[in-house]
This record gives C-alpha cells, sequence and structure tokens, in this order.
C-alpha cells in the first residue's frame, strides 16, 4: 500500500516501514496469498519469525482482544475476521507483542517489548500450543487447537478492515509451514545461521 517506504537501516537488510496511519489500503500490505495456499497442515502447525523495531511514537492501544491492536501480520479479511495475527496493544493491563490465534474464541501469548528497539520475535504454533519467543528466548506458551480458518489472506501493517495499523519497521519476516525449533529460533535471533523457509 501507498506510504510504505524502504529503510536502509534495517537489522538484517533494508527494512520495511510502516507508517501506522493512511486510508483504505494505504500503510498495510495484502499479500494476496493465504495460510492455506501454502500448506494444508497450517491450521495447526506454522512458525511466524521477523525483526521489528515499533515506533515509540504510537500509542498502545487497549483491547479486550488483541485481535483489535495494531497488527504486525495476521491472518483475515473484512468479512470473517482474524484468525492468526501478531499485533503490539494493551490487553489484560498488560503492553505486549502478542500471538493470536482464533479457535472460536481467542488464544493468545504475549512478550514484553522495547520502542525504538530492534527485537527478533517468533511465534510458534505446534502440538495443540503456541509460543512466543523474543531474542530467541521463550517467553510464554499456551494451549490452542486448530486454527479456525486459515484460508483468508495475508496481511501486513494493518488489520482485515484497514485499521489499527503498526508504526514501526519491520525486517526479515518469514512464514514456515513448519514449527521452527527452539535451537533454529535462538541461532536466528543471534545471527549465527541464516534460515531459509522450508516445508
Amino acid at each position: 500500500g501507498t506510504g510504505i517506504t524502504v529503510d536502509l537501516g534495517g537489522r538484517v537488510g533494508p527494512a520495511i516501514s510502516l507508517p501506522g496511519s493512511g486510508s483504505g489500503s494505504a500503510g498495510s500490505i495484502a499479500t494476496g496469498a493465504s495460510l492455506a495456499s501454502m500448506s494444508s497442515t497450517m491450521t495447526t502447525c506454522k512458525t511466524y519469525m521477523f525483526w521489528t523495531k515499533p515506533n515509540s511514537a504510537q500509542a498502545s492501544t487497549s483491547v479486550s482482544g488483541t485481535y483489535d491492536g495494531h497488527v504486525i501480520i495476521g491472518d483475515g479479511d473484512g468479512s470473517s475476521g482474524w484468525y492468526g495475527w501478531v499485533s503490539k496493544c494493551t490487553a489484560g493491563g498488560l503492553d505486549r507483542i502478542w500471538f493470536g490465534n482464533w479457535v472460536g474464541s481467542e488464544s493468545r501469548v504475549g512478550s514484553t517489548y522495547t520502542n525504538d528497539v530492534w527485537t527478533h520475535f517468533a511465534c510458534v504454533h505446534y502440538a495443540g500450543s503456541i509460543y512466543i519467543y523474543k531474542n530467541g528466548i521463550l517467553q510464554s506458551s499456551t494451549t490452542s487447537g486448530a486454527t479456525s480458518n486459515d484460508a483468508v489472506g495475508l496481511r501486513w501493517g494493518a488489520n482485515y478492515n484497514n485499521f489499527r495499523r503498526y508504526q514501526g519497521l519491520i525486517d526479515d519476516m518469514r512464514v514456515y509451514t513448519r514449527a521452527v525449533s527452539p535451537q533454529e529460533i535462538f541461532l536466528s535471533a543471534m545471527g549465527v545461521t541464516p534460515l531459509t523457509p522450508k516445508p
């Protein structure tokens, strides 16, 4: 969408700068791909992994469901809502980066973050649980079943109705059709071994 720029001062390479504002599709990226188009197992097994540098100019929004937070990446659309997402917001009195999964109700795990600092996050859904890692270290996990729907589209930087735009930098965003192992996550966060997305 319009309003998105490339920042050469990324963590790994050039980063995408999301403005946190705009109308229509501005300030977000609709990939046109759904999780289901990548693999038939994405309802129960997937990983989002990325570097982000949240912009301190954007205040954290208080929400009841983290699907209404400022969205970094998510799978959903305007007619059916979110089914899997990573967002920044305050929920239950906690200001976090959240990984959420919809199974008829919301499952979520969160991690603290620091504005204006590059941080590595990995969000894993595997074997009936979801996990969130920060800088290679597990922060939280909880049980969570199969995602209710994975046939809608992936979007960066805004929610399914093009609201709740995320303001900050994103670098090296990866979506895996498998559960990336804790060892691989740690190595990626340390910059030791580049990972190539694979089934």
